[in-house]
């Protein structure tokens, strides 16, 4: 008579009460289910990072693409350094690399989502967001990367200063500075007063 192997209870609730960086700690081990984890928390903040970054059509590629480079450099973690700069600094990049491939700057996100209205649109609402919408769109286009880049760091994916920092290169108040400049920029650009 065979014995059967028994199932064995894995209990997952502590990588979900961990921090990103004790899970990347992990990671760097090889442990796929920290990895897992990561990737769940993680992946619609940086596919909606991608969607804005570059195009809509292209965000799920980048997003898997993002998450493929962290893992294979996974060895190259270093503890103390900040998991979410390091996991939008590989987005960035790729949108950078694929934004130059296609010989095209980074494409504009939008600062403002719009969410469930309360009442479908009119066609003449419809029309009016989409040309705002444009004009947002060809304003972030003329600005320079380093403003546009904090931008896109700060309101698309949510960093805060140091992080934005850390991802770009440069010290927290440098990138407080980019975005404040971006912003007076697209403010003047978009003709609103500041």
């Amino acid at each position: 008579m065979s014995m059967a192997a028994k199932p064995v209870l894995r209990i997952v609730t502590a990588d979900v009460e961990r921090s990103d960086e004790a899970l990347m700690g992990a990671v760097a081990t090889g442990d796929a289910e920290a990895f897992r984890v990561l990737v769940e928390r993680h992946l619609a903040g940086v596919r909606r990072f991608c969607a804005r970054a570059t195009r809509a059509d292209l965000a799920d590629e980048l997003t898997q693409e993002t998450f493929t480079r962290l893992w294979q450099t996974r060895a190259r973690w270093k503890p103390g350094t900040g998991f979410t700069a390091l996991l939008y600094t590989v987005a960035l990049n790729l949108c950078r690399n694929h934004a130059r491939g296609q010989s095209r700057g980074l494409r504009a996100f939008f600062l403002v989502e719009k969410e469930g209205q309360p009442h479908a649109p009119a066609p003449d609402e419809l029309l009016d967001a989409k040309e705002d919408t444009a004009r947002l769109r060809r304003a972030l286009e003329s600005l320079p990367d380093a403003q546009r880049e904090a931008l896109l760091l700060q309101y698309a994916a949510g960093l805060d200063s140091s992080a934005v920092g850390e991802a770009l290169g440069c010290n927290a108040s440098t990138a407080r500075s980019r975005v404040f400049h971006g912003l007076r920029r697209l403010r003047e650009l978009l003709g609103e007063t500041p």
